[in-house]
């Protein structure tokens, strides 16, 4: 995987994460990161800062009754 669409998705798939809460981590609509992942959007810094985000964010464990929870820094 070489382009960051993809690198996008498996940095997502890795932290076990939705879109949605994907999005959230970035700092981004669910429906821009959509697009991000889709290649539906043009490549600029705002698309490497969240590909940089989801690739440091930690996966903290779920708490009971919740989903896994992700940190990462802005």
């Amino acid at each position: 995987m070489s382009d960051l669409p993809d690198q996008l998705k498996a940095a997502r798939l890795r932290l076990g994460l939705t879109q949605a809460e994907a999005a959230a981590v970035c700092g981004v609509s669910a429906r821009a990161y959509w697009q991000w992942e889709a290649g539906k959007s043009t490549l600029d810094v705002t698309l490497e800062g969240a590909l940089e985000r989801l690739r440091t964010a930690k996966k903290r464990p779920p708490r009971k009754g919740q989903n896994a929870e992700v940190s990462g820094e802005r």
